[in-house]
């Protein structure tokens, strides 16, 4: 998707993401990957490999491969908080 075509919101944040990209010398997807890997609260993630093409196999690798400094988890963790939905936050309410 073009960036002209995404909300300003979206755009900046594809616009630091990217930013981001070219200092780690990581794919945006590589990059992605290891910041849900990484989470500094032991919130990791472990996403499920869809890979379809070669090249997207190698971004998971290198996302697995390599450690991200946590000043760009940080700073991804700025332009996108992560929620992690229900059930947590039932759990965390409350109602409980």
């Amino acid at each position: 998707r073009s960036a002209a075509a995404l909300p300003p919101a979206l755009a900046e944040a594809r616009a630091a993401v990217a930013k981001l990209s070219a200092q780690t010398g990581l794919k945006g997807a590589a990059l992605a990957l290891g910041w849900l890997r990484q989470r500094p609260d032991g919130s990791a993630i472990i996403p499920v490999v869809g890979a379809r093409t070669p090249e997207q196999m190698a971004d998971t690798i290198a996302s697995a491969s390599n450690e991200i400094d946590i000043t760009i988890v940080e700073a991804l963790d700025a332009i996108a908080p992560p929620s992690l939905g229900f059930p947590h936050e039932l759990i965390g309410s409350a109602y409980l």
